[in-house]
């Protein structure tokens, strides 16, 4: 019987997944798909002048065991998933730019390494994330600090990553006007996403009273840290291109803010999908939110749809990593059919972002938006 709920879970999911899969290839670029994939291509192509440039910040020869090092850091860690941070920044910048002149090598580079400035906050965040969640895998390989020769020295790294940015930076763009606002710019960033992973792993705190911990596990505090943690993946990449066109219409940057919002939760709630109900080969690494106390939709949801029983079952259960307490928890799911509302809530998400990107009022080009939407829910890399 367990085992039966556990296969219709799991081809349930991947039924959602697929009706995302066609609302997205519903709205396919028309004008610009051949440009958004050449684009795509373009950017992660361009890892090794990225790596160039990494290179070059050398100031003398006794750097070198420490830039080698880190260049290891970097072609291990960066180029491996999606990249969707830098490619939506690398194909925002060229789109916005479409009626201006025809951009040449130095400038290609220039938005190319900016793509790349969001991939390093990504990866100096779950290089740490990793050895916080203890986690063995991420996309399809060991995580960093599970490899024998490197361990906490993780730690360093991760910092090391991040600090490169702002080296980068000022080399590449201290004589551009809005170099203080790419300053700004970062340390927004950065900030926001630290206090999402933060109370993610806050909420989810491992401890001996796990039952204590579920009274947190509220839809509010799920959107909170979903939105500060998956949703500057959505919202920066756009807003920085914003910024490096100089587009300075507040109404611009305040309608992508609203459809950000509900393009981060979707993308954190299909995150939760994949790890919930997908397979290894989803995501590229094992499903361990049930088994580590997450704080997900999918139990913010039991809690708040289950009766008294079902209820008791989560608080006994959930954050063990204990086969049999996964598939009691997993047995709840099933009951409460969160598998049905899971596809009804990621596709009412879709047709909301759709609907207000045709406003015509809305200041930033549906075009663009349904980019996004193909290049964040095309496959599920992560």
């Amino acid at each position: 019987m367990h085992a039966l709920q556990l296969l219709s879970n799991r081809v349930i999911y991947k039924f959602a997944r697929s009706s995302l899969r066609q609302i997205s290839s519903s709205i396919k670029y028309s004008v610009y798909d051949d440009t958004a994939a050449k684009d795509q291509k373009e950017f992660k192509d361009s890892f090794p002048k990225f790596s160039d440039a990494v290179m070059a910040l050398r100031s003398d020869d006794c750097e070198n065991i420490y830039y080698k090092h880190l260049e290891k850091v970097l072609s291990y860690n960066m180029p491996h998933g999606k990249l969707i941070r830098g490619n939506a920044v690398s194909h925002s910048y060229r789109y916005l730019r479409k009626d201006h002149q025809i951009l040449d090598d130095h400038e290609i580079f220039l938005y190319q390494l900016l793509g790349w400035f969001c991939e390093i906050v990504h990866t100096s965040i779950i290089i740490a994330d990793d050895i916080v969640d203890n986690s063995p895998m991420r996309r399809r390989r060991k995580c960093w600090h599970t490899l024998e020769e490197i361990g906490m020295l993780a730690v360093n790294d991760a910092m090391s990553v991040y600090v490169l940015l702002g080296k980068l930076l000022l080399k590449h763009f201290s004589h551009k006007p809005y170099y203080v606002r790419l300053q700004e710019f970062f340390n927004e960033y950065m900030w926001t996403v630290l206090i999402g992973q933060t109370t993610d792993a806050l909420v989810s705190i491992k401890d001996s009273n796990r039952s204590s911990n579920l009274e947190t596990f509220t839809m509010k505090n799920y959107l909170t840290f979903a939105t500060q943690k998956t949703g500057p993946t959505v919202h920066y990449p756009l807003e920085l291109a914003l910024h490096v066109n100089e587009i300075t219409d507040p109404e611009a940057f305040q309608h992508w803010k609203e459809v950000s919002f509900y393009a981060g939760c979707l993308f954190q709630i299909q995150n939760d999908g994949v790890d919930c109900f997908g397979v290894l080969d989803d995501s590229g690494k094992p499903s361990t939110d049930v088994a580590q106390g997450a704080c997900t939709w999918f139990i913010a949801t039991a809690l708040e749809k289950g009766n008294p029983q079902q209820i008791k079952v989560l608080k006994e259960n959930y954050g063990k990593a204990d086969p049999v307490c996964f598939q009691r928890v997993m047995d709840v799911y099933y009951d409460l059919k969160l598998q049905q509302l899971y596809a009804e809530t990621t596709r009412s998400l879709f047709e909301t972002i759709l609907k207000r990107s045709k406003e015509p009022t809305f200041k930033v080009s549906s075009e663009l938006i349904k980019y996004y939407i193909n290049l964040f829910y095309k496959d599920t890399k992560y």
